[in-house]
């Protein structure tokens, strides 16, 4: 008897064993035919809400897995650390495709790439060149500041470090994987399979599907399934309004026009107060400037930059310098533009040349305008308070009384008037020169007298 239950347990045993390690066909057991498919473009804060939101949505309609096109410069690596961190915790199969032929994965791209169950590539696309960089220009040989150099080591270590879990994770080649980040190495979709970065390479969704077909992955809680991929149906993600926002947000030469339409707007309001529209703009500019900054690589140095141009191409008109200041305003306006946005180029983000020339054209038109006027109000013979209405010529409205009070009519309003006693009669109808404006009342003459009294 104890044999026979020492039996039935073993076998109970190895059945409950292998279950733990067999591989289950995907399909049979979800039911689902539906794969979505997902394009990565720049990394930020958009692509990662557009990540967990497609993550969402396999699971809630139980899709059997999640397909990413990647096309990308690269983009935040925080955002990056939370892309990663979300893939490795999904219960179903992500493949990361890098395509179609022309496409990269660079810099933060790798990381995605690499980070999928399923890595491929399109015939002639690239991966790598991750060296991390800072938003103020990157790593420079020349800097000698210590403190600089060793928080540099610690960035470049961390992001080493990250890139070999992830290569660990997925079996994939360590050192090459970190030749991405130490030296910046770029391959081709053949090298790159060659050195056992990717797993195959497909020329297009078509092909990637066929070569999934009946491939074992091992997903993250350490069950192995098989896929079947036959009568697949591939769904595009559709992204919501907000994520779209976002998406438009990452566009630097956006990111600049919102940046000088907001400096416009509120040096008009400053010089201007109380005509309140461009202000408002301004202030929304500035506002939706801040959004797209904060999905773009933004060096605030030379944003700095650019306010300080601004602020001496005003200053011209006030001291004067031979055109020194505005000059130099310029041409640190132009400078800040320049290296405003990816600074060392390693994302291809800059804001290009066609939106930098006719913005600084503007701005400094703009500054040297406002300044101008600003110049000119302020020698200007004073037009409001006591002095506004003085010397002019209006209309009698009302007789004036025997003790010199009656009513004038200026600029279509009703006005108390008085007159000296001398210069009386004055009626309705004649024209009376002002004298004084005091107390919402003002003091006439005849025009003869105004003439010898001049």
């Amino acid at each position: 008897m104890k044999r026979v239950f020492s039996l039935v347990f073993a076998i109970l045993f190895f059945l409950c064993g292998s279950d733990l390690v067999s591989v289950q066909p995907l399909g049979a057991e979800t039911g689902s035919k539906l794969w979505l498919t997902t394009e990565i473009g720049i990394i930020s804060p958009a692509s990662e809400k557009i990540l967990q939101s497609s993550i969402k949505k396999v699971r809630d309609e139980g899709m059997s897995g999640l397909i990413l096109i990647v096309d990308t410069p690269g983009g935040s690596l925080e955002s990056t650390r939370s892309m990663v961190k979300a893939m490795m915790a999904v219960d179903f199969p992500i493949i990361a495709w890098v395509g179609p032929a022309g496409a990269h994965a660079g810099s933060a791209g790798a990381f995605i790439t690499m980070a999928a169950h399923v890595a491929t590539m399109a015939a002639g696309s690239n991966i790598g060149a991750a060296h991390p960089i800072n938003a103020f220009g990157g790593m420079s040989q020349n800097e000698k500041n210590t403190d600089k150099e060793i928080l540099e080591e610690k960035i470049l270590q961390d992001t080493l470090a990250f890139m070999d879990s992830i290569a660990l994770k997925r079996g994939r080649d360590r050192e090459v994987a970190a030749s991405f980040i130490s030296r910046s190495v770029s391959l081709t979709a053949e090298e790159a399979l060659r050195h056992k970065v990717i797993d195959f390479m497909a020329s297009d969704t078509k092909a990637l599907m066929a070569s999934l077909n009946s491939r074992d992955i091992t997903l993250d809680n350490g069950i192995i399934i098989k896929l079947d991929v036959s009568g697949y149906e591939l769904v595009a993600y559709e992204r919501s309004v907000s994520e779209n926002i976002l998406g438009v947000f990452a566009n630097p030469n956006l990111l600049y026009l919102f940046f000088i339409v907001g400096m416009t707007g509120l040096m008009w309001e400053i010089t201007h107060p109380g005509v309140f529209f461009p202000g408002i703009i301004g202030a929304i500019s500035l506002i939706l400037a801040m959004v797209s900054s904060s999905v773009l690589p933004v060096s605030w140095g030379a944003m700095a930059l650019m306010i300080l141009g601004i602020g001496l191409m005003i200053t011209e008109i006030f001291v004067p310098g031979l055109g020194i200041l505005g000059v130099g305003g310029f041409v640190a306006f132009v400078l800040g533009s320049v290296f405003l946005v990816d600074p060392s180029g390693i994302y291809g983000m800059q804001v290009s040349w066609g939106t930098i020339i006719p913005g600084a054209l503007f701005i400094a038109v703009s500054s040297l305008s406002i300044g101008y006027l600003v110049f000119k109000s302020q020698r200007k013979r004073s037009t409001t308070g006591n002095q506004r209405l003085v010397g002019r010529t209006c209309l009698v409205f009302k007789d004036f009384s025997p003790s010199g009070e009656g009513k004038v009519m200026i600029d279509g309003e009703i006005w108390n008037a008085s007159a000296p006693i001398e210069v009386l009669p004055i009626t309705k109808g004649e024209n009376v020169v002002i004298t004084s404006e005091e107390n919402l009342a003002v003091k006439v003459i005849k025009p003869s007298e105004a003439k010898i009294q001049s």
